[in-house]
């Protein structure tokens, strides 16, 4: 990236927040895969994570 002042070059560093939705409700998560689809991207089925196999065992 050029410098405002037109001597040398810098580095550009960007700062990003990325929001992972969570706690979707049933029509939500329909909408966000017709989002995909729309796309073209495929989306895997939701799988429990490691934790959730854990305490569901212990039920």
């Amino acid at each position: 990236m050029p410098h405002v002042d037109g001597r040398g070059r810098g580095d550009l560093l960007v700062h990003l927040i990325v929001e992972t939705p969570m706690g979707l409700d049933d029509v939500q998560e329909g909408l966000l895969r017709q989002l995909a689809a729309a796309r073209g991207e495929d989306v895997a089925p939701h799988e429990p994570g490691l934790l959730s196999r854990i305490r569901s065992a212990f039920k």
